[in-house]
């Protein structure tokens, strides 16, 4: 919507809605796997920005580790600033959307829509990663760990 855009954190459309609004809403989020995630953003951020183009997905991390240091409050929105429980949580720490979908279970995902009236075709874009065969090394995994563990426990990954 034009009120609140995709990526909207969950805490700042709660906010803006009446308490009642907000409790009727039948809240989701579709969450991705961290180290698919991490590749996405990677993918994403080299198309958008020619200063990352010659980065190195470790040097990425590094950055986005950088960038997730900063208090939450004093962060842009964007997608290399937030990490995904960071859209779902409030100031508190609860879970603020009543379903969480995981990207990997498209069958889930595609009932779930169509059970909210919401049309689902399979020519949806996926988000699908062009280094989705990118092999991990252990300190790009331990990076992602480290930096995303509540999402890996929030999310159930």
């Amino acid at each position: 919507s034009l009120l609140f855009p995709n990526h909207t954190p969950s805490i700042i459309t709660k906010y803006c809605l009446d308490k009642e609004v907000w409790e009727s809403l039948e809240s989701f989020t579709i969450s991705r796997n961290p180290y698919t995630w991490c590749l996405s953003l990677w993918q994403l951020e080299i198309n958008q920005d020619r200063k990352l183009k010659n980065k190195s997905f470790l040097q990425y991390l590094n950055l986005l580790d950088e960038n997730l240091k900063v208090d939450l409050r004093q962060r842009k929105i964007r997608q290399n600033t937030l990490r995904q429980t960071d859209y779902l949580l409030d100031e508190n720490e609860n879970l603020l959307v009543k379903k969480i979908l995981k990207f990997e279970d498209r069958n889930n995902v595609k009932s779930y829509l169509k059970s909210q009236g919401i049309p689902y075709t399979s020519e949806v874009h996926i988000n699908k990663s062009k280094k989705s065969n990118h092999q991990f090394s252990e300190s790009e995994k331990k990076i992602i760990e480290r930096i995303f563990c509540k999402d890996f426990e929030i999310l159930g990954y």
